[in-house]
């Protein structure tokens, strides 16, 4: 071959002589060759390991290869330490710049590297083979699902590659994992009937549960009160389809709503293929929405943007309905649904309750048809009536050649319901599933997914010690990458940090009551705001003991508050605390002081000369309020 000449300094040269046999365990390798001036190049890393049995003479063949060819991608000088069933796209580039460089036909390049990777002893070259899946995803999900494939490949026992699509329609997952272009798909609520049955049916695919999203309605309205707006399924289905088209028609259930505003409602949607509208659409079919259903998912009308939380923002009086993922960041204001006798914000969901709700809801089986199985409107008090399920999708039969993909596949099911994985939900604006269901879910991934001969992956715990966290198929929460060190310690300095700035952000305090009491409470705020150590911004309205006590109630009881405190005369009424401890609200009861109540009175001293010697009995007041003593003799 036409070769350049090698460098004459032996630091500069490719060792070309075996590994000495009295050391059969050492390891070498060759510095980065330097071509004489004028020949471009890159670095081209020529590396051996000297095993039992006889070690790999490939490495020699690569040095004069890697002289002759003076510009080697790095496959060229590693592909005889790889696995090769077939040459993959990188290994005939390789071959094409072998052939350019060192005047070979391609088709001889390409052999001479085949031979190559034959020449190595099997035990080398499986130790560098790399277990590849690849998925497709929802959008909505897509944060905790690709933190859990990071972390999966960091922590694997072999090297791993999980390549993952992130999707806005669940068609398009359905499409991928029924085609198997995708071995696994993380869609909103279960497979479709046909899908399902075109892959197979029962027992031919497992859907995990792992995640509830809420669905969120977001608005914009300048002036609204700071409590949430309350809003029934129907009402809402009047909204999306245009039957009513003014804020001023959601009045009845939010008296303390006030508008002005006539103009036609400004609505914001994705187009009717993304989940946050077709969810929609489910949630107004449900029989949460029975006396008002919208059978064709085009009556939902509206302008369709590709960020309609953004347009949201910036457009007044405006609303739209998204998986709360996706309008999060924007900190918009979301409104309470009708659940029973109350109304439920996304934040204010009670999560152990709609565990439990979900959990009653599942099939025996996880590998049945889940097509009519929905989280949307789920009833139970203090459940959100708009959440979605977030599913793992993948095939149950994964004993075939690709012995490696399967248990993979398992593993990050099992991640995903993992206590770790599971409290990360809410930094995504997400619900846990729930113990009950999680448990249940695991077995399921046990006991259906077949791997056959194929060996599973343990999870090992943090904390863990074992010597089986070395073993071939582990994914040990002890072994991690930088990358994921990194981010785990921004994260923690991001938390920190906001920790700081929330405990010096000004705390606003709103307050309403008894008039009495309204100059003891101005004193007080202001001694308070000037001793504290954070600014705090307190106001006090002396609206009387009456209003006070409705405000802080909420309408109806246990709804949101429109002040954080309130200050009365009295007791708060019977009804009114019964009201809230069916609503699961909680309440205290503080004394502050005792006041006196007085009585004033207005007598001429020519009548009564030293008027502060009146005695007036309980008796006495009383028939003076009720008619019975009517003059002052």
């Amino acid at each position: 071959p036409r070769s350049h000449p090698p460098p004459t300094s032996p630091s500069r040269l490719v060792e070309e002589s075996p590994p000495p046999p009295t050391a059969p365990h050492t390891r070498r390798r060759c510095p980065e060759p330097r071509p004489p001036q004028g020949h471009p190049s890159s670095p081209c890393f020529c590396a051996a390991r000297a095993v039992d049995p006889p070690p790999c003479t490939a490495p020699r063949l690569l040095a004069s290869l890697c002289r002759a060819a003076r510009r080697c991608a790095a496959t060229v000088c590693t592909f005889g330490l790889r696995a090769m069933a077939a040459p993959n796209r990188a290994d005939v580039a390789a071959a094409s710049l072998l052939s350019r460089r060192a005047m070979l036909p391609p088709g001889v390049a390409l052999l001479l590297l085949l031979l190559l990777a034959a020449a190595c002893p099997m035990g080398i070259r499986a130790q560098t083979s790399v277990t590849a899946v690849v998925g497709t995803g929802m959008n909505a999900s897509s944060g905790v699902v690709l933190q859990a494939i990071s972390e999966v490949e960091a922590r694997a026992s072999r090297p791993t590659d999980i390549i993952y699509r992130v999707v806005e329609t669940a068609a398009t997952v359905a499409t991928d994992v029924s085609a198997s272009t995708s071995a696994f798909g993380v869609r909103m609520e279960g497979l479709d009937a046909t899908t399902f049955a075109s892959m197979g049916g029962a027992g031919t695919t497992i859907q995990v549960p792992f995640a509830l999203t809420p669905l969120s309605v977001y608005y914009n309205i300048p002036g609204a009160p700071a409590k949430p707006l309350n809003m029934s399924i129907c009402l809402l289905s009047s909204l999306v389809t245009g039957s009513l088209t003014v804020w001023t028609n959601v009045e009845g259930i939010n008296p303390d709503l006030k508008i002005v505003e006539t103009s036609t409602i400004p609505k914001f949607f994705y187009d009717t293929t993304s989940a946050s509208t077709r969810l929609l659409w489910r949630l107004l079919n449900t029989a949460a929405a029975a006396a008002c259903p919208v059978p064709n998912i085009a009556l939902i009308t509206g302008t369709t943007s590709a960020d309609p939380a953004a347009s949201v923002l910036t457009t007044p009086y405006s609303f739209a309905v998204l998986l709360q993922p996706a309008g999060a960041a924007y900190q918009l204001k979301e409104a309470a649904l009708e659940q029973g006798s109350s109304y439920v914000t996304p934040s204010g969901n009670d999560v152990a309750a709609a565990q439990v709700a979900y959990a009653a809801l599942l099939p025996a089986s996880y590998t049945s048809d889940w097509s009519s199985v929905s989280a949307l409107g789920m009833s139970g008090t203090g459940v959100y009536p708009a959440l979605a399920a977030s599913l793992f999708v993948m095939r149950t039969a994964q004993g075939g050649t690709n012995s490696d993909q399967g248990p993979l596949l398992q593993a990050l099911g099992k991640f995903l319901l993992s206590d770790e994985v599971q409290s990360w939900m809410p930094d995504y604006s997400m619900v846990p599933i729930g113990s009950a269901t999680s448990s249940a879910a695991l077995t399921a991934l046990d006991t259906d997914v077949a791997l056959g001969a194929n060996t599973p992956y343990a999870l090992e715990a943090l904390g863990t010690t074992s010597a089986a966290g070395n073993n071939a198929q582990t994914v040990s929460a002890t072994r991690e990458d930088f990358a994921s060190s990194a981010i785990a310690a921004l994260r923690s300095e991001v938390a920190e940090l906001r920790s700081t700035v929330s405990s010096r952000a000004p705390r606003l305090l709103r307050g309403s009551g008894s008039s009495a009491v309204s100059l003891f409470m101005w004193r007080t705020m202001d001694a308070f705001a000037a001793k504290s150590t954070s600014p705090v911004w307190m106001t006090y309205r002396a609206t009387g003991s009456g209003t006070g006590e409705s405000e802080i109630v909420g309408s109806p009881a246990g709804s949101t508050a429109a002040t954080e405190f309130g200050c009365s005369d009295v007791g708060l009424a019977s009804t009114s605390y019964i009201s809230l401890v069916a609503a699961g609200a909680k309440l205290v009861h503080v004394p502050i002081l005792i006041a006196p109540v007085s009585f004033f009175v207005n007598i001429p001293t020519d009548v009564m000369p030293k008027p502060q010697n009146l005695r007036l009995s309980s008796c006495t007041i009383a028939q003076m309020f009720m008619g019975g003593v009517a003059t002052w003799d």
